[in-house]
């Protein structure tokens, strides 16, 4: 196991990034996301410090980035101190200090504990998540999810002074066992979060065509338990630093796949929090197969150690209401979804928060749960931390991250014995309602699971699951892709077939829920697409604090080199790495040869984007050889699964093996691809104290910080504690504006505004009034907020009410929905609840070009991203259009803003050769609904170039451009009829160019599905009858199979129509009797043949890939009737 010392990484780890050399370049092109709300999606960890001391509550409000004080419990806030952005945990230090790690700011915090005063900060390493501390060595623990690390800290140097590399996957959760009186035996134990379960993805054995009779999965998920082979699936670390250098080593494995909380229970055993995850189970590898059971909640009980093998623990499904029993049973009543923290009490009684079910689940000392006794929490609370006061030891307290609260607990009670409130929540109202939708498991069957069981924080879970829609579209397994940063790489999926609109499906099909989510304005979905689109990818950790490509990191190779072979040097199908992958967004959006599959709705994938590579660029091991049952496969993933859509890929370099060129610019390539930037620059993680000590350090923000705040790629923010007249101390904070390069003021009219930053850095210089000063980097267009608005409602602090308690830190002080600052710039009283806004002036919009123009910031074949402002907050809507298709509507739904990142989606692309080209209008209306005025402000630009992939070298590629019928009236009872359902192709690459090949002589392969009102179950009719050809069979035949072989992948019959005409069109007809009123019949298209045989049928083999489906829009892949 690696451990390093850290001294030589002391410049590295300034600000959070790794410092440029003088070997680096500018990239490519770059995009961010200009919006007032950023959202990282921090999960709080240890989000309090109840201390011993005085009793009094620390408490973090992750999304306002403050410490909240609570000296007593009668729920009001005693102080409010900033602090650095997105604290995540919080640990308490010689009784003095409070240490802050920061998820946003990538530091560590030393705040003193009497008066917030940050005195020291040490720089961290990507993604810090927890923080233990060890008062007999004087040391500090820190995990880095972002680069597999924990981080030690000396407190008493503030200094990080070793790095120990974790052999797994996003090390999160710490514990911190004392042992016995001293600190020989002190350990610190560390769980990877993403442990994986003991999984693979890979195609059969060697020699055998998976296309032909083999079953539907090309690719498969292996379940690795009892074969003679074994992942490492180590999911408990021990970390020993009480004899010079630490050591770590595994001490538990296979205790789940998702691991949170662990800890030692008085009675001496180990217990570990986990969700495990059922992709191996072979019984449902379908949706209606899945139905709500795709995981379980858990407690692994056990006993660490470094044994050979490692032990495995003892597994609870914590939700079977009958355990013991001959079946499991659940009830969404008393369901643990995404257990969190477990807090342990003397008497072996232990509580477990549940993130998405809202409760604490009461447990004996052998993990029983004591159902009786569980708290329910409000609705939307999401419990995270949770702790036994230090004193007595009675009562509890939970952390309530979505409703940002506290809320303590008397023994055996329902009822809190307090409620202390954290502060407002600066997310929009929408993204609020939305987070509340992902984490909300009782929208699933049992209550059990929910969208972030697969994908925690809006990430991955690194498994590969077989997800297949069968029978209506089949697919083999495939990886569970994040959906940080997500908006401007539209179509969804891996190959590229959905809208998120398609996955509203999924709360009903995947979950098992009883109903959808509400469609139309302001409604449930909106409020889910407003959170799924907020959720914002960290900075690359391999990037540079200077967000330039640097020839430092990402090696083996030349990053610099790598990035021109990446943008110039045809290295595939004639093509450079960029006219696919296109910078910045890493995806053209185009469609491309997956693989030849022969399963038709497979063969095309969408080019995937390369943002969050870290993870997935994956240590190969050696993988199983010779074991029976399971593929020959040298190398794999450490956890599983690595690149590609199946994950079976490693890293990089395997992964590079695939293209044209030598192996050096092999390597150049992949360190550029490893520091790839992720659409936010590493700046906007930085942080730098300045004291009278360390004044230097203001040069170091204007050449980084200003400059990046000036190329908006960030805003730049300071903060620190300042001397009233009578002596106390408030926060301070200053925006820079990159206009003036000055900084402003929060409060002009109590602190010094308008300063350069020599001027400010000298307000904490020896005789300055402060006695220190933080800078740091926050997302492009949060500094505002951060530092002069905080609660977001348009007035500064300076000019909030001061006849209203509170008011800086309330939005709607008089609670009458209107904002404070809203009120005021229209004559309306914000203390005066029955004062109403009279506001009859339109708002006023501005573009991201020179002028005002809308100039988008990048366009693909599907997107268009533009940036804009309004005078005052507004929501935006925009049309846009091209000749020949229809007309499309943007509508923003994360709230009112006054700036604002639009990204149009569903474009097509202009075909090769040729031109298509878009003119949109923008339109914004204010919180009063006044309108922009006409003429309304249009943009005109062009879809970029469709690339010719190489399915469409091999074989030409169609889409269905329209696909309509009608069932005849006049027809028996029970039966449904529907003739000359009419149906028109379009080659998608060239379109009516001269050099575009045939639209003649295809013939449409189709399925006829049925799902009777009594069951509720599709299937594949093999009643129905045609005028049209039904065949039970075909063969394939030509480049890949020869000789002829039977196509088999997909159950019979087809329905096949005659030959298409010049123009592409053809017809479908059916019949389908025995029908009773509710039942459902579909009609699908799965694939556009070429003939090459009549007796027996044969089609041309790479005609398979002909049916570009996910380029098809939805409404042409089917028709479906109700009788």
């Amino acid at each position: 196991m690696q451990v390093k010392s850290s001294a030589l990484l002391a410049a590295a780890l300034l600000a959070g990034g790794t410092p440029a050399s003088a070997q680096t370049a500018s990239f490519h092109t770059l995009t961010d996301t200009q919006r007032e709300f950023t959202n990282l999606n921090v999960e709080t960890t240890r989000g309090f410090v109840w201390s011993a001391v005085d009793y009094w509550i620390y408490g973090l409000n992750t999304n306002a980035s403050q410490i909240v004080l609570h000296s007593d419990y009668d729920g009001k806030v005693d102080e409010r101190w900033q602090t650095i952005a997105n604290p995540v945990s919080i640990a308490e230090w010689r009784n003095d200090t409070l240490l802050v790690v920061g998820a946003g700011t990538h530091a560590l915090a030393f705040h003193d504990r009497n008066s917030g005063q940050i005195y020291a900060l040490v720089p961290l390493r990507s993604e810090p998540a927890d923080i233990v501390v060890d008062p007999d060595l004087d040391l500090a623990y820190v995990s880095c999810q972002g680069v597999n690390e924990v981080l030690v800290v000396d407190l008493n140097g503030a200094k990080v002074i070793e790095t120990i590399s974790v052999p797994a996957e996003r090390p999160r959760f710490l514990y911190f066992d004392a042992g016995a009186p001293g600190s020989q035996d002190n350990r610190v134990y560390v769980a990877p979060f993403a442990s994986g379960n003991n999984s693979l993805t890979a195609a059969p054995a060697a020699g055998r065509r998976p296309d032909h009779g083999f079953g539907q999965e090309i690719v498969r998920v292996i379940d690795l338990d009892g074969t003679g082979y074994a992942l490492p699936d180590h999911d408990l670390f021990e970390i020993d630093s009480t004899s010079g250098a630490s050591t770590i080593q595994p001490v538990l494995r296979r205790a789940g796949t998702l691991l949170t909380a662990h800890g030692r229970h008085p009675s001496g055993s180990y217990w570990m929090l986990n969700v495990e995850s059922h992709n191996k189970d072979a019984t449902r590898i379908t949706e209606p197969s899945i139905n709500g059971i795709f995981a379980s909640n858990r407690v692994s009980i056990g006993a660490p150690a470094a044994s050979n093998p490692l032990p495995q623990p003892a597994a609870i499904d914590i939700d079977d209401t009958t355990p013991g029993g001959p079946t499991r049973t659940y009830s969404a009543s008393t369901s643990l979804a995404f257990p969190w923290s477990v807090a342990f009490h003397g008497s072996g009684i232990a509580l477990v928060s549940a993130s998405m079910s809202d409760r604490i689940g009461v447990f004996d000392a052998l993990g029983a749960r004591l159902t009786p006794f569980d708290i329910q929490l409000p609705a939307g609370s999401i419990p995270r931390h949770l702790q036994f006061d230090p004193i007595l030891g009675s009562h509890v307290i939970v952390h309530c991250w979505g409703t940002s609260e506290l809320r303590i607990y008397p023994p055996l009670s329902q009822t809190p014995f307090a409620v202390l409130s954290l502060g407002e929540d600066p997310a929009p109202a929408p993204i609020r309602a939305g987070r509340e939708i992902w984490y909300d498991a009782d929208r699933s069957l049992h209550g059990r699971t929910s969208c972030n069981t697969c994908h925690p924080a809006g990430k991955t879970d690194f498994l590969s699951w077989s997800l297949s829609n069968a029978p209506h579209d089949h697919k083999d397994a495939m990886v569970t892709q994040s959906l940080l940063s997500i908006e401007d790489t539209f179509p969804y999926h891996w190959r590229g077939e959905n809208d998120l609109l398609a996955f509203n499906d999924a709360f009903t099909n995947l979950l098992g829920g009883a109903q959808k989510l509400t469609t139309g304005p302001n409604s449930e979905f909106d409020s889910f697409q407003a959170f799924v689109f907020s959720l914002q990818a960290y900075a690359n950790p391999l990037e540079v604090v200077e967000r330039v490509v640097s020839d430092t990191v990402g090696g083996p190779g030349v990053a610099t080199l790598g990035q021109n072979l990446y943008v110039n040097q045809p290295s595939f199908a004639n093509r450079s790495c960029n006219a696919c992958h296109t910078l910045p967004t890493t995806t053209n959006s185009d469609f491309n040869l997956g693989e030849i599959t022969f399963l038709p709705s497979q063969t095309t994938l969408e080019v995937a984007h390369l943002r969050e590579m870290t993870h997935r660029d994956q240590v190969a091991i050696p993988g199983p050889i010779n074991v029976p049952g399971l593929p020959n496969l040298p190398l794999v993933p450490r956890s599983g699964t690595g690149l590609t859509h199946a994950g079976g890929t490693p890293n990089l370099a395997f992964a590079m093996g695939n293209f044209a060129l030598t192996p050096t610019q092999r390597d150049d390539v992949a360190a550029f691809v490893r520091q790839i930037d992720s659409g936010l620059s590493p700046a906007a993680h930085a942080a730098i104290l300045i004291d009278p000590q360390s004044q230097a350090n203001a040069a170091w923000v204007q050449s980084t910080l200003e400059l990046q705040s000036r190329k908006r790629w960030i805003d730049l923010v300071a903060f620190g504690m300042y001397p009233t007249p009578q002596g106390a101390l408030v926060t301070a904070r200053w925006f820079h504006d990159p206009a003036t390069g000055r900084y402003v003021s929060n409060a002009p009219a109590q602190f010094p505004t308008n300063l350069t930053t020599s001027a400010l850095a000298s307000l904490a210089g020896g005789g300055g009034p402060m006695q220190s000063l933080v800078f740091l980097g926050v997302p492009p267009s949060n500094g505002r907020r951060f530092a002069l608005d905080p609660d977001f409602d348009q007035l500064i602090d300076g000019a909030e009410p001061t006849n209203v308690l509170n008011s800086a830190w309330d939005s709607d002080s008089d609670n009458d929905t209107w904002p404070d600052g809203y009120e005021v710039a229209n004559a309306s009283s914000p203390s005066n609840p029955l004062s109403v806004p009279s506001d009859a002036t339109p708002p006023t919009l501005q573009g991201s070009g020179s002028g005002g123009a809308f100039v988008p910031d990048l366009v693909t074949q599907s997107v268009a991203k533009f940036f804009a402002t309004t005078s005052e907050e507004a929501r935006i809507e925009v049309t846009f259009s091209a000749p020949g298709l229809p007309t499309r509507t943007y509508r923003s739904t994360s709230g009112f803003a006054t700036v604002h990142t639009i990204v149009l989606q569903g474009l097509e692309p202009s075909p090769i050769g040729g031109a298509r080209w878009y003119t949109a209008s923008f339109r914004a209306i204010d919180r009063a609904g006044n309108s922009t005025p006409l003429p309304l402000p249009t943009a005109t630009f062009k879809s970029t170039e469709v690339i010719n992939s190489p399915t469409g070298v091999l074989q030409p590629t169609f889409i269905v451009r329209s696909f309509t019928g009608q069932a005849n009236p006049n027809v028996p009872a029970g039966v449904l009829e529907v003739n000359n359902a009419a149906l028109r192709i379009e080659n998608r690459d060239w379109g009516a160019a001269a050099a575009a090949p045939t639209l003649s002589g295809r013939t449409i392969a189709a399925q006829v599905l049925t799902r009777p009102a009594s069951t509720g179950v599709w299937s594949v009719s093999s009643t129905f009858t045609s005028t049209d050809t039904i065949a039970p069979a075909f063969n394939v035949f030509g480049v890949l199979v020869n000789p002829a072989l039977p196509f088999l992948i997909l159950p019979a019959p087809y329905l096949l129509s005659s030959p298409t005409n010049a123009l592409g069109d053809t017809t479908l007809s059916f019949r389908v009797t025995g029908l009773s009123t509710g039942d459902q019949v579909k009609l699908r298209i799965f694939a556009i043949l070429d003939q090459t045989a009549s007796s027996p049928l044969t089609f041309f083999d790479l005609s398979l890939g002909a049916y570009q489906m996910p380029a098809t829009q939805a409404e042409a892949r089917e028709l479906r009737f109700t009788y």
